[in-house]
């Protein structure tokens, strides 16, 4: 009851279908040894008490909304679980020997068809990154393992006659089951509590007789019969075992923790703050000792890039201003010297690149950033950031940017960041066929950039290429752009192409609800000062979706306009219900008293 209380507690999805799984299998030997009638008493009651539990939880909003993430639908639209296709096809294409222990974050990211707003290092399913890691050594590995483990499980607590043992054994099932099950849809076991857990009760377990009395060995016993022999493990002999890999790893340990503590010492500052030519000096002697001892370091060579850059950077900071060093730092980067190079007529680039490095050693220094950020790419050349960074420099050495501008498309599904910064390239360069196509897809996974993206896009193209390819099919994005340009008069874009827009995505959207597409109908009639209407549409909005607290406050705001304080009373009560946030509900409250009191007779 303990265990099924904390599974329901913990609005896990896999925990749910662990605990299932592992009950069945736990009771399927309870019954011969118990008798049927005492498990299946047990399951009932446990039963109708974790289903009494439900229904009380279920009146909390948290378990509710959680239970709705069961669904099919919401399940496949997660974007945990959208990367399995490009793990897939990641595992398939390093078949059999794997992309290497650790490499899962980097090696789906080539396979992904859809953006993502987060870079996942895991998989969400453990044996799918074992096979795209370790390949079919790895899964096979794992698979005797988990069977070897299972075996010995049920041998203790089937065939052990001390009740000590038979917990120790089902326990041991019950955490291997439910481990099993688990990581099928997450990567439990790779958390140091899981870890730690595991291997306590599992140790426990292999600690145990490998072979020990049963009922009926006892009953053979007892009527003078030899006993079966019995060989214990004993627990120290595997702790010695579980050591002994552990020190001669110590050597690999002791090179990362110097290395973390290496980058640790070299972080890189923030944009705003402008470093000194020491600081420079001293982190670039740091990493080129650290990546002399560890050549496949990727953050170690992607680090001293930076500082090396840094360096190139205040040289050419000082020779612009050397009274405002601040200021030019912020000016001399190198998204300044890609747009200042990229579209320059190659006669005038040596005597640029003279101007701009007019030293020797500053010209080497560049040729020394390159092959940091080479031999980066060579130690993993799946990470955008590398490529990201020798798209910038290549014009300036005269090179071609496009190829790493590609690349830099392809790895940037799982960081919008690096999909922005190529759709900046290509703008730079005026290829606007590119830079749309990219900026749409930042704009599809987040709007952070959207006014700085909106402002450039006004200098290029016009209003109805920015209203109907630039920006993706978000209504909530398309709802706020269209009132934004009704509140501000310097946007190029009249409302109508907004509001035609948002029209034509609210009718055609199969992935809306009812009650989603009245609450944009809602919006688009506020815009237009028409409450009447939105209240309509806002009383369809709430029909559909009752537990909405945020359709019930957009609907008692309406009614305010309206002037109706009852109504909005009414609905401002239920919203503050279900969980509105209390700031929205107490402007709702003032307003309302407000009214009240201007209506009252002096």
């Amino acid at each position: 009851m303990v265990i099924g209380f904390a599974v329901l507690l913990s609005f896990s999805r896999g925990a749910r279908a662990s605990v299932l799984i592992a009950t069945v299998l736990i009771s399927s030997v309870g019954l011969r040894g118990i008798g049927w009638r005492s498990v299946v008493g047990v399951a009932l009651i446990s039963i109708a008490g974790m289903a009494a539990a439900t229904w009380f939880l279920s009146q909390q909003d948290s378990l509710e909304k959680r239970s709705e993430d069961l669904s099919a639908q919401r399940i496949s639209a997660d974007d945990r679980f959208e990367h399995w296709a490009a793990g897939s096809a990641a595992a398939i294409h390093y078949l059999p020997l794997g992309s290497g222990v650790g490499t899962y974050g980097f090696a789906h990211l080539p396979f992904k068809n859809r953006d993502t707003d987060s870079w996942y290092r895991n998989a969400h399913n453990q044996y799918l990154e074992v096979l795209t890691e370790s390949g079919l050594l790895g899964v096979a590995i794992v698979l005797l393992g988990i069977l070897l483990l299972a075996r010995r499980c049920w041998t203790v607590f089937t065939q052990s006659s001390d009740p000590g043992q038979m917990a120790i054994g089902a326990a041991g099932c019950f955490v291997l089951a439910s481990i099993v099950c688990q990581s099928s849809v997450d990567f439990v076991i790779t958390y140091p509590a899981n870890l730690l857990t595991c291997g306590l009760i599992f140790g426990a377990v292999l600690g145990c007789p490998a072979t020990a009395e049963s009922r009926k060995d006892s009953s053979r016993l007892a009527v003078g019969g030899a006993p079966y022999p019995t060989t214990g493990a004993n627990g120290f002999i595997w702790l010695l075992l579980a050591v002994a890999p552990l020190q001669l790893s110590q050597y690999l340990l002791r090179k990362e923790v110097e290395s973390d503590n290496i980058l640790s010492a070299t972080e890189i500052p923030m944009e705003t703050v402008t470093p000194t030519l020491d600081q420079c000096n001293k982190n670039q002697d740091k990493l080129r000792r650290l990546t002399d001892a560890m050549p496949d370091n990727v953050a170690a060579w992607q680090r001293y890039a930076w500082w090396q850059l840094a360096e190139l950077r205040l040289k050419a900071a000082k020779q612009e201003a050397p009274n405002q060093l601040d200021k030019a730092w912020q000016h001399q980067t190198t998204l300044h010297w890609f747009s200042m190079f990229a579209n320059m007529p190659s006669k005038q680039h040596s005597q640029s690149l003279a101007a701009l490095f007019p030293s020797p050693t500053d010209q080497r220094l560049m040729r020394d950033v390159n092959h940091s950020l080479q031999r980066a790419v060579q130690c993993n050349p799946l990470s955008p950031q590398s490529h990201l960074a020798l798209a910038m420099l290549a014009p300036i050495s005269n090179n071609a940017w496009q190829h790493w501008g590609t690349n830099l498309a392809q790895l940037a599904h799982s960081n919008p960041e690096h999909i922005y910064a190529a759709g900046l390239l290509h703008y730079l360069t005026d290829d606007s066929e590119a830079a749309i196509r990219l900026w749409n897809r930042y704009l599809t996974v987040s709007s952070q950039r959207a006014d700085t993206i909106l402002a450039l896009a006004h200098r290029r193209w016009p209003p109805e290429t920015i209203v109907n390819q630039l920006f993706p099919d978000n209504i909530a994005l398309l709802l706020a752009m269209a009132g934004r340009a009704q509140r501000d008069p310097s946007m190029r874009e009249p409302q109508s192409l907004w509001t035609a827009r948002c029209i034509d995505i609210l009718q055609s959207d199969e992935s809306l609800s009812d009650a989603e597409r009245a609450a944009g109908r809602a919006q688009l009639a506020e815009q237009q000062s028409d409450w009447q209407q939105a209240i309509t549409y806002w009383r369809e909005a709430v029909q559909g979706d009752t537990s909405n607290p945020t359709f019930r406050v957009r609907l008692s705001a309406a009614h305010l306009k309206l002037g109706n304080e009852i109504a909005a009373y009414d609905q401002a009560i239920v919203a503050g219900s279900l969980g509105a946030r209390q700031h929205q509900v107490d402007s709702l409250f003032h307003t309302i008293e407000r009214l009240r009191r201007n209506r009252e007779p002096r």
